[in-house]
C-alpha cells in the first residue's frame, strides 16, 4: 500500500535556513513466526533472539519456550519492547505449573531480564498485549 509520512522539526537556531532533516527508509519483508498455543510454543535456542510485531488487529497471545539443560550455569531471558502505543505483558511459566513465576508489563522502549532460578527444565514465555490499540515490536532473548 501507499503511506504518507509527515513530520515537523523545530528550528535549532534562530536562523530558519540552518535546519535540516534526514529521513531514511528501508523496505524489507518480515515473516511472522509465532504460536498461539502453549502446547505448540515456538522454541528459542540458547544465545538466540526471537523478534516479532503486534498490530492492533491481532488479539491472540503468543507462546515461546526455552529449555534449561542444567542448573550449573546462570541462564537469563531478556524481554524487550519498542511500542508505538500501549503496553505488552510477558509472563514466565515453569513446565507443569499454572501460576506464572514472574510477570512483567512493558511499554515504550524498555527491556527486562529475568534469571531462571527454578532449576533445569522447560520454561514458557507468554506474550500478550493489553489494550486494543496497542502496537509495536517485541523480542525475547535466551542467554
Amino acid at each position: 500500500g501507499q503511506y504518507r509520512i509527515a513530520f515537523k522539526s523545530a528550528p535549532v537556531t534562530k536562523y530558519k535556513d540552518d535546519q535540516f532533516t534526514i529521513l531514511y527508509m528501508k523496505n524489507s519483508n518480515f515473516k511472522a513466526n509465532y504460536q498461539t498455543r502453549k502446547s505448540k510454543a515456538q522454541k528459542i535456542k540458547l544465545k538466540t533472539t526471537k523478534t516479532n510485531i503486534y498490530t492492533p488487529t491481532e488479539k491472540a497471545s503468543r507462546w515461546y519456550r526455552v529449555y534449561r539443560k542444567t542448573a550449573n550455569y546462570k541462564r537469563y531471558v531478556k524481554m524487550s519492547v519498542k511500542n508505538n502505543s500501549g503496553k505488552m505483558k510477558f509472563s514466565i511459566y515453569k513446565k507443569g505449573r499454572t501460576k506464572a513465576v514472574k510477570t512483567y508489563t512493558l511499554s515504550g522502549n524498555t527491556s527486562k531480564t529475568y534469571r531462571l532460578k527454578n532449576g533445569k527444565g522447560t520454561y514458557y514465555v507468554k506474550v500478550s498485549k493489553s489494550g486494543s490499540k496497542m502496537n509495536g515490536q517485541y523480542s525475547i532473548q535466551y542467554k
